[in-house]
């Protein structure tokens, strides 16, 4: 018993690792990029910014993680969003945004 929950625990803490390192590999990806970019929760909440995003949108990286992407919206557009990054979750089809 103790060495299933051993080996349970170990298992667990390999794939955490797996998952920090893909995360780690993305984030490296996304921050080389010449553009802005940005990783948005379901939810609409910054997990991610690359540092290009200060020349863009004026916020350092730091600042929008955590905050909504509808912050990055334009005013008469931030009212719509929401629905339509709903919709965009329950279709799965790409859009062409701004």
């Amino acid at each position: 018993m103790i060495v299933q929950v051993l080996l349970g625990a170990l298992a667990g803490a390999a794939a955490m690792m797996l998952v920090r390192r893909r995360v780690t590999t993305h984030e490296a990806i996304l921050e080389g990029a010449p553009d802005a970019m940005l990783t948005v929760s379901e939810d609409g909440t910054i997990r991610f910014a690359n540092r290009m995003v200060t020349e863009l949108f004026g916020y350092e990286p730091g600042e929008l993680i955590g905050q909504s992407v509808d912050l990055l919206v334009p005013v008469p557009m931030r009212g719509r969003h929401p629905g339509l990054r709903e919709g965009f979750l329950a279709d799965g089809v790409s859009r062409l945004m701004g």
